[in-house]
């Protein structure tokens, strides 16, 4: 059963993941990339992704850490040039 605190974690991020990532999309098209569908929805699910990933660190720790940070932004990093996105 998932905690009431992982399904409000689980969910908080996604108003900034949308935000962000079409704020991302609007500097590709400023620099005169193209912008696509696909582009824009990646940079949401990396943002949503990012946030999420930390959900289950804070709650076995009890709190926020920049380590948390660290971790799920190197591992996305990580996915991110594996992948040839970044």
């Amino acid at each position: 059963m998932i905690s009431s605190y992982t399904q409000d974690c689980l969910k908080r991020p996604i108003p900034s993941a949308v935000v962000m990532g079409g704020v991302f999309s609007v500097f590709d098209a400023a620099m005169g990339q193209r912008v696509t569908p696909k582009s824009v929805a990646s940079y949401m699910a990396f943002i949503y992704t990012y946030n999420a990933m930390q959900c289950p660190m804070e709650e076995i720790h009890g709190r926020r850490s920049a380590l948390h940070n660290a971790l799920s932004g190197g591992i996305i990093g990580y996915i991110g040039v594996t992948t040839n996105r970044i």
